[in-house]
């Protein structure tokens, strides 16, 4: 019993190792100089990612709380983690954390509504390889755990439609259950040829919106 003990430990040890380790490495990688001028702290690390195949997900605030500022990049050649807070320095109003593999941009007042959006818990959710993106954020959004928790909020959703290319196929297939929004979408950017997540709150009119991008 023993032994098996020390065995457990030694593996959950080894995990925990690996996995800091492949931290490191992300966050350690080296960037070329950078110049961006006139972006927004999400658009840019979109560009980052576009620039590194670097997988994100990103939870905008509330557009009242947090509107949009446009700030200028411009560091020279360093590592991935010093060009992410040199980024997050040109706005105090977000933090970036690496989870699970995946860099994560929120808000330091976060929209309860999306991270209540971002937290529902799915039972099952699969597609196919080859599906559009177009198809598989139409059938996240007709999740009935998601459908429900919209209807509480009292708040409607939509997604970014895209014109369909061959880029916009996932070139992997997917079949989870048991784990929330925030935790499918980073297994589709982590896994697939899709790198990026977006969610946000949009106001037309009178009514609002909790909009999707993948």
């Amino acid at each position: 019993m023993f032994v098996c003990a020390m065995s457990l430990m030694l593996f959950f040890s080894a995990v925990i190792n690996a996995q800091e380790l492949n931290a490191s490495d992300v966050l350690n990688r080296r960037t070329r100089a950078t110049e961006i001028r006139g972006k927004s702290i999400p658009s840019l690390l979109s560009t980052i990612s576009d620039l590194y195949d670097i997988p994100i997900g990103v939870e905008l605030g509330d557009p009242i709380v947090t509107p949009e500022r446009k700030i200028d990049l411009i560091v020279p050649e360093t590592s991935l983690r010093l060009l992410l807070d040199t980024m997050i320095s040109k706005d105090r109003r977000y933090v970036w954390k690496l989870e699970s593999g995946v860099i994560h941009l929120l808000p330091t007042q976060r929209d309860p509504v999306i991270a209540a959006f971002l937290n529902t818990r799915i039972s099952h959710f699969a597609f196919a390889e080859g599906t559009s993106k177009n198809k598989i954020m139409a059938d996240i959004l007709a999740l009935p755990e998601i459908r429900a928790q919209m209807m509480s909020a009292g708040v409607k959703y939509t997604f970014f439609e895209e014109w369909p290319s061959p880029e916009s196929s996932v070139k992997v297939s997917i079949d989870e259950s048991n784990l929330t929004l925030a935790e499918l979408l980073d297994k589709i950017v982590l896994g697939s040829n899709l790198k990026q997540w977006l969610v946000s709150r949009i106001t037309t009119g009178h009514d609002e919106f909790i909009a999707l991008q993948i």
